[in-house]
């Protein structure tokens, strides 16, 4: 059986992935809709496992939209709150309306959007 997650714990501990485990049945992790005990019971098994951040963090990534990853569902994923990288520094910042972290990286990136237009306007001109 090939494993579902590839997650290495990031704390270094050598105790072994729930979701990896040699027998570990793949229905648990992707309970179909209605199906509360395995839903609780994959949320229980997660809740215990060292690399839990890491494979929710990998979940949110890839946009996974179905199964338990992180010990979340996938509508307790949708309900965290998103981020994205600033247009200038590649800081994370909330999603949202907002391109830039702050009021310097708005003016860099202001700066940068009119000389890249005054070269277009020269190069066709």
């Amino acid at each position: 059986m090939t494993p579902i997650l590839s997650v290495t714990p990031a704390t270094g501990e050598t105790k072994s992935l729930p979701c990896q485990e040699p027998g570990a049945d793949p229905d648990i992790w992707f309970p179909e809709p209605g199906m509360r005990r395995e839903t609780l019971t994959a949320k229980r098994l997660c809740m215990q496992c060292p690399g839990r951040a890491a494979c929710l963090a990998g979940a949110l990534a890839r946009n996974e939209e179905f199964g338990i990853f992180g010990g979340l569902t996938p509508a307790e994923r949708l309900k965290l709150p998103r981020t994205r990288p600033c247009q200038t520094c590649s800081a994370p910042i909330p999603a949202g309306r907002h391109q830039y972290c702050s009021e310097p990286c708005r003016t860099a990136g202001r700066h940068a959007r009119q000389q890249a237009y005054g070269q277009r306007v020269r190069w066709s001109a």
